[in-house]
């Protein structure tokens, strides 16, 4: 069993965590114990409370561990959120390359419409707007090819 010492100055054996040392004993039982019987080993901790569950006190819920009678309405609330983040995040590159292609049709437009005017004044207005609309698909086209290579695991450019 870990106990927390309230010192700053480590301890033989410890590691400290900044306001805590952790100290661990040399013949105390490090195993993690049920937190609700704590005789008996853990088998895995809840996904809300962090809690050592034993066979008896742990329930699945939706692939992950619950405390039974106390934290499974919670553990399922998370399972559902990371499954709809998941989706967000599975979803962002595509509209980030969406939005690139939107911005780089604009600056086209800008441009064309800037290069076929025979007035100074909308040449002066349309120029630079087909100029910072080019240069914001770029950007968006970039981020989008960063996030998609973040997304697969690879590493970033």
């Amino acid at each position: 069993m870990v106990r927390m010492i309230a010192e700053r100055s480590p301890l033989p054996r410890g590691r400290s965590t900044g306001r805590y040392t952790a100290f661990t004993p040399k013949n105390e039982d490090t195993r993690v114990r049920c937190f609700y019987h704590g005789e008996t080993e853990a088998v895995g901790t809840c996904k809300n409370c962090c809690r050592g569950l034993c066979r008896s006190c742990a329930v699945d819920v939706s692939g992950s561990l619950a405390c039974r009678d106390h934290c499974e309405k919670e553990v399922e609330t998370i399972v559902r959120l990371m499954a709809k983040s998941k989706t967000a995040v599975a979803t962002t590159a595509a509209t980030m390359r969406r939005n690139a292609i939107f911005y780089a049709l604009s600056g086209v437009i800008f441009g064309a419409t800037g290069l076929l005017s025979t007035s100074s004044t909308l040449i002066l207005m349309f120029e630079p707007l087909a100029v910072l609309f080019l240069l914001m698909g770029l950007w968006s086209f970039s981020s989008a090819r960063k996030y998609s290579q973040n997304e697969s695991g690879s590493p970033s450019a």
